[in-house]
């Protein structure tokens, strides 16, 4: 057995004592279903999206400035070394849109307003949201449909 995605989440919130152990709580913990985890902290370079199986991480995606394209993770409902379903492409759409905006144009608007353009956003989509730790910054929207 494990725990729900939200308590993992909490537990970690209020027990890791830094970024890399809240990777290393939201990595290891038995949890009740498969979820993505898209994490970051206040310094450089700490990003990642953590793919998780019940009982432990599959993948651990971290940004990578170092990398073309790397200062950034894109995550729809698919495991990004996986191809996108023909019917739901939101990957690509969502990646240029990423480019298109660039690192200097990104900012708390730009980046809601990519994750809400279409097909990135589409009727699949449950919620949307945009978390920027260093300024204490927190939008979320539950879309109805």
């Amino acid at each position: 057995g494990g725990l729900t995605p939200s308590l993992i989440a909490r537990n970690a919130m209020l027990n890791a004592t830094g970024y890399e152990d809240l990777v290393t709580i939201l990595s290891d913990a038995p949890m009740i279903a498969p979820m993505y985890f898209i994490v970051s902290g206040g310094g450089k370079g700490q990003g990642a999206i953590i793919t998780r199986g019940r009982e432990k991480e599959i993948d651990l995606w971290r940004i990578n400035a170092t990398q073309p394209n790397g200062w950034w993770r894109l995550e729809t409902n698919y495991d990004h070394w996986s191809p996108v379903p023909v019917g739901d492409n939101r990957r690509q759409p969502g990646n240029a849109h990423v480019q298109a905006v660039g690192r200097a144009g990104m900012n708390y608007s730009s980046m809601y307003g990519i994750m809400v353009e279409w097909p990135t956003f589409n009727t699949h989509t449950d919620h949307t949201a945009v978390f920027v730790v260093a300024d204490d910054y927190y939008n979320a929207t539950v879309w109805f449909g």
